[in-house]
């Protein structure tokens, strides 16, 4: 079951809000005659496109090709939560010169890009002002499939990292890196060397960053900091806030404005800077 919710649409984008309910068994297949892209907020499932599998969380964009089908399928039965921009023709033409990143399907997300589409879902409004924003949205997610990307990594690394995505799914909490090593029966040491190789982030980095995604999504409802802070897995409200602030530019409070008030980031992230000099 998918549930739809239009945020913005205009002429050279229409951004939806998907909410899916994952079961034991596949979706159905689909496809799409306009190239999309697609922003994961919560949940972890895997992406069927031909013969490729692609686990997929809050840490990672999606690029879905025109005519290509495809069907996902749970890692546990759950809801998922996306962001789906559907671009125009016209868009897609000054957007994209070439395919790259519909080829390579799936990027790895900045913290940065993060905190502005978790701020986008939160905040958007149908005007023109927020068509920028998306159209931004999607060329950072451009930028980050077609960046430098890693060196080839061995198939067998490429199998753990996979097994060790679906063991952290998108839980918020901290699972500590010697409890997933024994899980999966390897040692810490390679488990780390080997998810560095295949995802081309450290592995403790992209557990912080699921965390901080999770934040994300809680902080415009959020009242007790302290309180969000320790069920994510940190020590205290302090810790919680630096991390935040290192990732996105922003602390948690201002975090949780833009998003209340639909304020652009880059614009209080500026003030930021200028207020503390």
């Amino acid at each position: 079951m998918v549930e739809r919710t239009t945020v913005l649409e205009t002429p050279a984008l229409h951004v939806e809000l998907l909410r899916c309910a994952l079961g034991r068994g596949p979706t159905e297949e689909t496809y799409t005659t306009r190239r999309q892209v697609m922003f994961p907020l919560s949940g972890t499932f895997r992406w069927h496109v031909g013969r490729s599998v692609m686990l997929c969380d809050p840490n990672q964009v999606m690029f879905v090709e025109t005519n290509e089908a495809s069907f996902d399928t749970a890692t546990q039965p759950g809801i998922v939560t996306c962001l789906l921009a559907t671009v125009s023709d016209a868009t897609a033409r000054r957007l994209w010169r070439t395919a790259t990143a519909f080829r390579k399907r799936t990027a790895i997300a900045s913290a940065r890009l993060q905190a502005r589409y978790a701020w986008f879902a939160s905040a958007a409004q149908n005007d023109a002002l927020w068509e920028q924003h998306a159209l931004e949205l999607v060329a950072s997610a451009t930028d980050a499939a077609i960046g430098a990307a890693p060196a080839p990594a061995p198939a067998a690394a490429i199998r753990l990292a996979t097994r060790a995505k679906d063991l952290l799914g998108d839980r918020g909490r901290l699972l500590g890196l010697g409890e997933l090593a024994e899980k999966l029966d390897v040692s810490p040491a390679y488990l780390t060397d080997a998810f560095r190789r295949a995802a081309g982030i450290p592995i403790v980095r992209y557990q912080l960053r699921l965390r901080l995604m999770r934040a994300m999504r809680e902080l415009p409802h959020a009242s007790d900091l302290t309180a969000l802070a320790l069920e994510l897995g940190f020590s205290s409200h302090s810790h919680f806030s630096t991390a935040f602030r290192v990732a996105t530019g922003l602390t948690p409070s201002q975090y949780r404005e833009t998003a209340r008030r639909g304020d652009a980031i880059e614009r209080i992230r500026k003030r930021s800077r200028v207020a503390s000099r």
